[in-house]
């Protein structure tokens, strides 16, 4: 007996159009759930975001609450010496100006992380057709008086900055003549 191959359908027949409107629902059902995936990823990534913003905006409170309580200890220890610090009371400027160097720099760090978040939360917000970030945003914009975090805080921290070092400058002044004057009589 012979065996019959099975039949194939030739190329333009029912069967294989048939065949190509089964790939074509399933590519079409599979990107359905693409695109729910991706749009439940979205919510679930924004609400991340606002959670991420309201967690940096506390952190940098509570910075700024320590950087100040350091400083303002820094400088109650100090203050009656202001213009004739001892070896302990140098050595305790300095903490306190590397405390500033580093709320400095958590300052930007912050910022251009913040950014990066606030970047990405307004094209989901687009996408998505939601606008509560984007909405507060413009409100504040609209505020009278209003000054952005970033741009308050770091002068803040170069105020201390420059404070601490023009402190050094009025104590290490006599020492500073005193090595350029020996130096230029040499």
């Amino acid at each position: 007996m012979e065996t019959v191959p099975p039949a194939t359908a030739a190329p333009g027949s029912s069967a294989t159009a048939d065949s190509s409107v089964s790939k074509m629902q399933s590519l079409s059902a599979d990107s359905s759930q693409l695109a729910a995936e991706t749009a439940a990823a979205s919510q679930i990534e924004y609400a991340q975001a606002n959670e991420w913003w309201r967690h940096v905006s506390r952190m940098r409170r509570q910075d700024l609450a320590m950087f100040t309580a350091i400083q303002g200890a820094a400088l109650g220890l100090i203050a009656a010496r202001l213009t004739a610090l001892t070896l302990a009371d140098t050595m305790l400027s300095a903490i306190a100006f590397m405390v500033a160097l580093v709320g400095m720099n958590n300052e930007r760090s912050l910022n251009y992380f913040l950014g990066a978040v606030w970047k990405r939360a307004v094209f989901i917000e687009r996408a998505s057709g939601i606008s509560l970030l984007t909405a507060g945003s413009n409100a504040l914009e609209n505020a009278p008086w209003f000054v952005r975090t970033h741009s308050a805080f770091m002068p803040y921290y170069l105020i201390i900055i420059l404070g601490w070092i023009l402190v050094w400058l009025i104590n290490f002044e006599p020492h500073i003549r005193n090595l350029i004057g020996h130096s230029v009589n040499l």
